[in-house]
């Protein structure tokens, strides 16, 4: 929301708390497997709640991930213990949706 601010020529923007929590970030994770592997664990991974989309890719990356979160610390999070920490994961790249 943005309020004029007392005749001055400047806007002041407020921002409220419950529209910044409606907003959730979606992520794209890039993902490089065992060879072998790659249905296995796109199939795990699509069970977990904040996968929206787990697409099997051919080229350099194995599996790509849409992700939806509400903030980065859950995206930390979920990246951190969720992903990188699977045997069968080489590697991961994540880009952010603007």
């Amino acid at each position: 929301m943005l309020h004029y601010s007392r005749g001055v020529e400047s806007f002041l923007y407020v921002a409220e708390r419950a529209r910044i929590s409606d907003f959730m970030i979606t992520a794209y994770v890039l993902i490089a497997t065992t060879t072998g592997e790659e249905k296995a664990v796109a199939e795990e991974l699509q069970k977990l709640k904040e996968v929206e989309l787990a697409d099997i890719l051919y080229g350099e990356w194995d599996i790509i991930l849409r992700v939806k979160v509400e903030d980065l610390t859950e995206l930390d999070n979920f990246l951190t213990h969720k992903i990188r920490k699977r045997k069968n994961i080489k590697l991961t790249s994540t880009l952010i949706a603007s």
